[in-house]
């Protein structure tokens, strides 16, 4: 969810007097979907996912995805700026870490142009495992408070969105295989309209 739309489906929460971000039921729902700020957030989520498709397109999943990780700093500002609290030391220390966590992550993976591709045999174990671990684990700490929930919680999600960017980095890169078979230096596509 984006910056924009958790801002305005809050404040439908607070509007409402309830506090689960949407209103109460269908009416808070409905209430979201005419509003037009968070129409817009959900078109830059478009953008957004089209762009990164682009990127994964373009250059390996091990660069583009950890750069995705930037958009928390980027959104501090952005969210001050839209009558958000102002950014506190915590918030710059917890920017910080990224910095250091992506220098660090950038001089472990040095050359990342040098991955293979995904095979399918460990592409269905690895979803699978997605599958099982990542929701017993948000059971796990499904009661609980403060910063051991958060920590599963984001662990959790960012585990699936790098997984689902991987998966759609190998998507783009069979549809620039396939692509490029068709094209009309293609000995083999030039005698089949079928390739």
């Amino acid at each position: 969810m984006s910056l924009v739309e958790h801002s305005v489906a809050h404040s439908i929460a607070s509007d409402d007097g309830s506090d689960d971000g949407a209103g109460s039921g269908v009416r808070g729902l409905v209430r979201l979907v005419r509003n037009p700020r968070w129409l817009l957030g959900m078109a830059g989520d478009g953008v957004g996912l089209l762009l990164q498709v682009i990127a994964l397109f373009t250059g390996p999943v091990v660069l583009v995805q950890p750069l995705l990780v930037l958009a928390l700093p980027i959104s501090l500002p952005i969210a001050w700026c839209l009558g958000g609290p102002k950014p506190g030391l915590a918030q710059y220390r917890a920017c910080a870490l990224i910095f250091l966590g992506l220098g660090a992550f950038f001089l472990v993976v040095r050359d990342p142009g040098g991955a293979s591709q995904l095979e399918v045999r460990p592409a269905i174990i690895t979803i699978l495992i997605a599958v099982l671990v990542g929701p017993a684990a948000l059971g796990v700490v499904y009661r609980r408070r403060g910063a051991v929930k958060a920590a599963v919680y984001g662990g959790v999600a960012g585990a699936w969105f790098g997984l689902v960017a991987v998966l759609l980095d190998a998507v783009a890169e069979a549809w620039h295989d396939r692509a490029s078979m068709r094209s009309p230096t293609s000995k083999a596509c030039s005698r089949s309209l079928r390739c």
